[in-house]
């Protein structure tokens, strides 16, 4: 199943980790400086939007999107199956690297909070639509992963489960606590960094498994 070729395996992983504890560490400096010493940094902030590990996150899923397009197109010329759920999860992968990149479930909560009176739950809005497709995929795709091979498939589970479980499990959790002690809070910076260091690292176990 793996298509970099050229690429060592080893050397992507290794660099995925380096990244991952980097981005950890200034999170916890950026916290630091926010709350002992009252300076606030946006630029590495894994809470804040449109900054570098926003980008990074963005061009990861993206990355994910190319790698799945290879194995796509591997799967049409040797007319393997499950060539459209190959193409489908492309596409996919490519439309998450848009939604984190623009933001478009802030914009879609935003919208929905002009159409309708939702008081504090306009911050849960997004969340439905996006559990109920995380529900048709995993259903829709149960034969599919059935049928590869048993080391891919667990690395498979155990990325989506990461990137969803922070996604959409944590993100509830630290709205919630954030509706509750505002977004000036240790408690909401902490859950919202375990969330996003969570999305990060499924993204880079599914890249490394592919």
């Amino acid at each position: 199943m793996a298509v970099m070729r050229s690429i060592s395996v080893g050397f992507v992983a290794r660099m995925q980790t380096i990244v991952l504890i980097a981005f950890l560490l200034l999170q916890l400096l950026t916290l630091y400086l926010k709350f002992e010493k009252n300076t606030y940094f946006s630029t590495f902030d894994l809470n804040y939007e449109r900054n570098v590990p926003t980008y990074y996150q963005m061009a990861a899923l993206w990355f994910a999107s190319y790698l799945i397009g290879i194995i796509t197109y591997c799967v049409k010329v040797e007319k393997k199956r499950y060539f459209a759920l190959w193409a489908l999860l492309s596409a996919i992968f490519l439309f998450l690297g848009i939604d984190e990149g623009f933001t478009m479930h802030e914009r879609f909560n935003e919208l929905m909070a002009e159409l309708i009176e939702l008081g504090d739950a306009q911050f849960y809005a997004w969340v439905f639509p996006y559990s109920i497709f995380v529900l048709c995929f995993a259903v829709s795709y149960l034969k599919f992963l059935l049928n590869l091979p048993p080391s891919f498939r667990l690395l498979f589970l155990v990325s989506g489960a990461l990137y969803v479980f922070g996604a959409l499990g944590l993100e509830v959790v630290s709205i919630t606590r954030a509706i509750n002690f505002g977004l000036n809070d240790v408690g909401y910076e902490l859950l919202a960094t375990l969330e996003e260091m969570l999305e990060l690292t499924g993204i880079a176990v599914f890249n490394y498994t592919l």
